[in-house]
């Protein structure tokens, strides 16, 4: 009786041991271990991708998600296989030109000469968040459960810049871009948003270190726009003239699943590779 007992006890103890040291065939580690880091992408737009390679060209393009201007890098530190910190992280700043040729107005020639209008948009985010996790699971497949919190600040603007100076001759700005007459800025005012959530997910490792994961949250979400400022210039019948407005902010604040992804980055389905 007592040989049974020892005999059951190391078979389980063998099991333990090989459920928590998964290999492969090749004799690489499947799961992740204390010290490993992973980075995460949205694997939506691949599923996407590939589903639509069945049906000709529509739809075909990596551009929907990939793309995305909410997107965020997201990954994790496991500080031992059971528990890891996640990450998330996205600073953008960037402007585009615009120039569009029109008639100079004071040109006498045949055809008239030029001039240039521009239009000058800049973007400003940034994202930052962390949070916990508690991991749990047999084999491949992995469950998981813990929370975030994350902070963001999102802006834009607009200049405009015309070719032809107004004057007695010339009493009106062109709207080259569509814009306004006469505008000149167009500067909403910047967004705060904070979102505190708990999340719980599932992962399956196709591959060693390489697993493929469905994530589900809910949470609170909160977001605050400033006022904004904008400018136009007009002519007064003797001079150019700029009035400044000031635009009203906005606020919103909800409980609800992933507040429309409005700043967590990384879609539902997530791809993952740990290193």
């Amino acid at each position: 009786m007592k040989k049974q007992v020892l005999l059951v006890a190391a078979i389980c103890g063998f099991s333990m041991t090989q459920a928590q040291d998964l290999t492969s065939k090749n004799g690489m580690t499947i799961l992740p271990e204390s010290g490993d880091i992973a980075l995460g992408f949205d694997a939506s737009p691949l599923f996407s991708y590939v589903g639509n390679s069945f049906n000709g060209s529509t739809g075909n393009s990596f551009n929907t998600g990939w793309t995305n201007n909410l997107q965020t890098i997201y990954g994790k530190y496991y500080l031992d296989a059971s528990t890891a910190v996640r990450g998330w992280v996205r600073l953008g700043f960037g402007s585009t030109t615009d120039e569009v040729y029109v008639t100079d107005v004071t040109s006498t020639a045949t055809p008239p000469a030029t001039v240039t209008d521009t239009r000058k948009s800049s973007y400003n985010a940034i994202i930052l968040g962390g949070g916990l996790e508690m991991r749990r699971g047999h084999n491949r497949l992995q469950g998981y459960y813990g929370g975030d919190l994350l902070f963001g600040i999102m802006g834009n603007s607009t200049e405009y810049t015309y070719g032809n100076a107004l004057s007695t001759t010339n009493t009106a700005h062109t709207s080259s871009f569509g814009q306004a007459a006469g505008l000149m800025t167009d500067s909403p005012g910047s967004t705060f948003m904070l979102g505190l959530r708990g999340v719980i997910g599932v992962e399956y490792f196709i591959l060693p270190k390489i697993s493929l994961g469905a994530e589900y949250s809910w949470g609170l979400g909160l977001s605050s726009q400033g006022e904004g400022m904008s400018s136009v210039e007009a002519w007064n019948g003797t001079a150019a003239e700029t009035t400044e407005t000031t635009t009203g902010g906005s606020s919103s604040f909800g409980i609800d699943t992933d507040m429309n992804n409005m700043m967590f980055g990384g879609g539902s389905v997530n791809l993952l590779f740990h290193f």
